[in-house]
């Protein structure tokens, strides 16, 4: 309910800003006789323009509406319950109806956390765990398995695990961008690199927008040769530090970067990085049948 009346707020607020200007147009216009209307109008519209312009640069009320009807989707969507207890180590959830049954998320909250920890071993996990948990996963014969977790320093269990991202065929990792430059990079970056750069699109020669990360941590080396692909994971918050969307795509040093779900929904249908082209401002997907000089 409370998404609800600060979705109103934020929508109410620029409406009667803009009430307000005409009625003082038309009582200005009433006032001096003189001003007909043809005069008054084009003014009020500059006003009104000119309002907009500053309320869209210089402060987030515009924006504000964009991400109040966002979080009012998402809330209708999938509205906040909360789980019930029904006995020691158990809770029940209310399900989405409207949430996909092939996909299953495995979480590490805080009761993980804490029985792990009884047990002896600390978060993070060492990475034999990881690699036992593949194996796992893997004998249910998943399409796909996503690590949300960053392997990128080099840790004791890294041939185990990489053995069992291998063995699973299906298995993604994710990296991380960063927005200021690393004043020292690691000593295999440039193997790193040259792996990242296998999965890498082709710039769109119309796009001049500048790059908004200027570092990258990639897994390591043993890691990214063993799992069938990678992606980054950033995301960025709006100016009211809520995160609510997740770029498909990053720019770096001339070429785009895919991030994580582009890159599980390509290997989900069976498309390859030359049947895709990436035109900025555009959205267009043709049926495989219909795909022309084998693009999409």
């Amino acid at each position: 309910m409370n998404e609800i009346i600060v979705l109103i707020i934020k929508i109410a607020v620029p409406l009667i800003i803009i009430a307000g200007l005409i009625f003082i147009g038309r009582f200005i216009a009433r006032k001096h006789e003189k001003l007909s209307e043809k005069i008054v109008s084009p003014i009020i519209t500059l006003f009104i323009f000119l309002l907009m312009v500053i309320l869209f640069t210089q402060t987030s009320i515009l924006s504000g509406l964009e991400w109040g009807a966002i979080d009012f989707r998402f809330y209708m969507r999938d509205p906040s319950q909360k789980s019930v207890k029904l006995e020691e180590g158990v809770k029940m959830n209310k399900i989405n109806p409207r949430a996909r049954k092939d996909i299953v998320i495995i979480g590490i909250d805080e009761e993980t956390i804490n029985d792990f920890s009884n047990q002896g071993i600390q978060w993070p996990f060492p990475w034999e765990k990881h690699a036992k948990l593949t194996k796992y996963i893997s004998t249910g014969k998943p399409n796909a398995i996503l690590y949300d977790i960053m392997f990128l320093d080099h840790k004791p269990g890294e041939a185990e695990l990489a053995k069992a991202l291998k063995d699973s065929k299906v298995a993604f990792i994710d990296y991380k961008f960063d927005v200021e430059e690393v004043n020292k990079q690691l000593s295999d970056h440039v193997e790193r690199m040259e792996l990242l750069s296998k999965g890498k699109f082709p710039v769109d020669p119309k796009d001049h927008n500048e790059q908004i990360v200027d570092a990258v941590t990639p897994p390591t080396p043993e890691l990214m040769r063993s799992a069938k692909g990678v992606g980054f994971a950033n995301v960025f918050p709006g100016r009211d530090s809520i995160n609510r969307m997740m770029p498909l795509i990053i720019k770096y040093k001339g070429a785009y970067y895919p991030n994580i779900d582009l890159s599980i929904v390509m290997h989900y249908y069976g498309i390859g990085l030359e049947n895709v082209e990436i035109k900025i401002g555009k959205y267009q997907v043709e049926e495989p049948a219909k795909r022309k000089n084998g693009k999409t």
